[in-house]
């Protein structure tokens, strides 16, 4: 069933279908005319993953290790920083657009 399932599409879509969310319409679609099961969700790329996210991040930790004063904050940073960032930018215009 696992192999069935489709990857998750918001990384092969445009720019206008991420920012619009219209990725989401067929799912969106199905759960509007009946419970959603697990078979109808799309299955999560490897690079969104825990295990992958997991690897990303203790490599990063090692490094860290390796310094006098290890941070946290810099391991997180390297691993995860990209991603919240420009999430955070879009939070920060979706709210100001809003307002």
């Amino acid at each position: 069933v696992e192999a069935d399932r489709v990857t998750f599409p918001e990384r092969s879509s445009s720019v206008v279908s991420r920012v619009l969310w219209s990725w989401m319409t067929p799912l969106v679609s199905t759960g509007s005319r009946r419970t959603l099961r697990q078979s109808d969700v799309w299955q999560i790329s490897d690079y969104d993953g825990a295990r992958f996210n997991h690897q990303q991040f203790v490599q990063q930790w090692e490094k860290e290790k390796q310094k006098d004063k290890p941070s946290l904050f810099w391991a997180l940073h390297r691993t995860f920083g990209r991603k919240f960032y420009v999430a955070g930018v879009w939070r920060f215009l979706t709210d100001a657009l809003s307002f």
